[in-house]
């Protein structure tokens, strides 16, 4: 790390701002100590992030949810889908449908990471069929810059005009949106709640059941929706919870404005889900996620939920696998 005195001034002025706001959380931390302390934090966090972010764009006139196909499966199909997530915008989606639906009417609502495969990466391929043969239906869609939506597309070349990954999609849209005002999260937090509600149509899920979960980027999403939306049954976000710092790095969708001078770490909006379940994954064992693990538990355990957080790390690729 290079001497504070060879730093160009605003990355002196930003790393203060971001050991202030880690030191105020730290303080706040600390001072839990009752349930009603525990659920006055979760809620000035849940709100502070919901102002940053800006209300889900709505989409006042629909069309219709268009069902463009079906695979069958040992155990359950997959139908295909079509519907819209904001004005203008359709997303393509699979839906992972249960032969014997749980009778708790569980479902999963699976934001993709960044490969670029999108819905048919295997990882969540995998991910839907484990879940459906279990009962579970799941639903795994594709955000602009992934899979069918490739918003830089080469036409006469047929290839994207930015690269395979989604990462240079993203940020492209995010320097957009960032000039004008807008978190680009807020784009991808609406189509989680769009999913949502999709999925909340079918017979066998309902709408009280509905959990979300993403790997990698999909992750990021997870942890984000956690706190930007209320009605989440429980999230399990996979490799992406780390240790104690300040959000930030990733691609435009993955940050949230003001975190650092706050004192955001990645698992403090995760755990405002209190006392709702949450699972946390992590690929290395040794990547920090323990530690945060760790403040996650102690949060539920004081709100008094000692039993809604689980933890689960292994070496192995960065995705879903064990």
């Amino acid at each position: 790390m290079a001497d504070s005195s060879t730093k160009h001034p605003f990355e002196v002025w930003l790393e203060h701002q971001e050991t202030e706001g880690m030191a105020r959380r730290q303080s706040r931390l600390a001072g839990l100590n009752t349930p009603a302390d525990v659920a006055e934090w979760a809620q000035q966090a849940r709100q502070w992030y919901r102002d940053r972010v800006g209300a889900p764009i709505p989409t006042p006139n629909p069309r219709r949810p268009e069902r463009v196909g079906a695979i069958e499966r040992v155990g359950y199909r997959v139908e295909k889908w079509l519907f819209d997530v904001m004005p203008g915008t359709v997303t393509a989606a699979n839906l992972y449908i249960p032969n014997d639906p749980n009778p708790a009417g569980l479902g999963i609502v699976a934001p993709v990471g960044h490969w670029a495969q999108g819905k048919a990466n295997v990882f969540y391929q995998d991910l839907g069929g484990y879940m459906a043969r279990n009962g579970v239906a799941l639903l795994v869609y594709d955000h602009a810059g992934l899979g069918e939506r490739r918003e830089f597309w080469a036409r006469v070349l047929n290839e994207p005009l930015l690269g395979e990954s989604p990462t240079n999609e993203h940020d492209r849209t995010g320097d957009v949106a960032t000039l004008a005002g807008v978190q680009p999260s807020r784009f991808y937090l609406t189509e989680a709640l769009v999913a949502r509600a999709f999925l909340a149509t079918f017979p066998f899920v309902k709408p009280g059941r509905i959990g979300v979960t993403g790997a990698s980027g999909g992750a990021t999403l997870t942890r984000f929706a956690a706190a930007y939306d209320d009605d989440w049954a429980f999230a399990i976000p996979a490799c992406i919870i780390r240790g104690e710092h300040v959000i930030g790095g990733g691609d435009a969708e993955q940050c949230c404005w003001g975190s650092g001078a706050r004192g955001v770490a990645p698992v403090d909006l995760l755990a405002t889900m209190v006392p709702r379940p949450v699972m946390i994954i992590s690929e290395p064992p040794y990547d920090g996620a323990a530690v945060s693990f760790a403040t996650l538990k102690r949060i539920d355990e004081l709100g008094g939920a000692p039993d809604a957080a689980e933890f689960f790390a292994i070496y192995d690729e960065h995705g879903y696998t064990h």
